[in-house]
């Protein structure tokens, strides 16, 4: 016998309170000049006073499900993410705000990444580890913005402050561009974190010089330029959390 899917139906103008005594309660919200009322789950009206509720998130904030769940709709998010993939490690923080406006989400992150990089110099091979502080804007598109459903196609550009510790004396390096462009999927939750997982298309160039102080030739330090675009994908995890 297969499994059952079952659909959660949003909740017009549904909202979500704090209330003394650690209580939350969810349901349709209609207001009056100095209440809030509130139909539950069970059909219950509950009517309080608006300078009760400790916390409110409002129905211009937040999409809410018949589950408990909420996704948001208008505000200010903050987030932190971790990336991984064939040599490259990663981690960013984002600020992002969701205008309510047809699904999108924009803002901006900071980052520090390291990649790592090889290739052949004139007289040798050459490993290099390029760590990044990396600023970028970002926006998401959310396709079913309405739903308890979340996922999203993602771009952002940024720059990239490129060093390298480990051969810091004989190497330069250039600053430069980072591209990222990704697909993912956000977790609804009854909480105001939401997990997200993502897999992404990193883009960075990585160009400078190597001289090899090591193998000279009569007394002279062969250079060798180097021009690499890193062409990656990548496996991110992350959360982002609302007021």
């Amino acid at each position: 016998m297969g499994a059952k899917f079952v659909s959660f139906s949003q909740i017009p103008n549904g909202a979500i309170f704090h209330l003394p005594g650690d209580n939350t309660v969810k349901g349709q919200l209609f207001v009056s000049d100095t209440a809030y009322h509130l139909t539950l789950y069970n059909k219950t009206v509950l009517s309080f006073s608006k300078y009760d509720a400790l916390k409110a998130y409002l129905p211009e904030e937040i999409y809410l499900f018949s589950n408990g769940k909420f996704n948001y709709k208008k505000g200010f998010l903050f987030g932190l993410e971790a990336t991984s993939g064939i040599n490259h490690v990663s981690s960013n923080l984002s600020v992002t705000y969701t205008p309510n406006f047809h699904g999108i989400e924009y803002g901006m992150n900071i980052g520090s990444h390291l990649n790592f990089v090889d290739f052949s110099a004139i007289t040798n091979w050459v490993w290099l580890d390029v760590s990044s502080f990396t600023v970028s804007g970002l926006i998401k598109y959310y396709p079913l913005q309405t739903s308890l459903r979340r996922p999203y196609v993602k771009a952002s550009v940024g720059h990239a402050s490129n060093s390298i510790p480990n051969f810091a004396g004989n190497t330069t390096i250039k600053n430069s561009a980072v591209l990222e462009f990704g697909l993912g999927y956000t977790f609804s939750s009854k909480s105001r974190t939401k997990w997200y997982v993502e897999l992404t298309q990193y883009n960075m160039k990585i160009n400078g010089t190597f001289t090899d102080n090591v193998n000279t030739n009569q007394g002279v330090a062969p250079i060798t330029e180097f021009d690499i675009w890193l062409n990656r994908l990548m496996l991110r995890f992350g959360f982002v959390f609302g007021k």
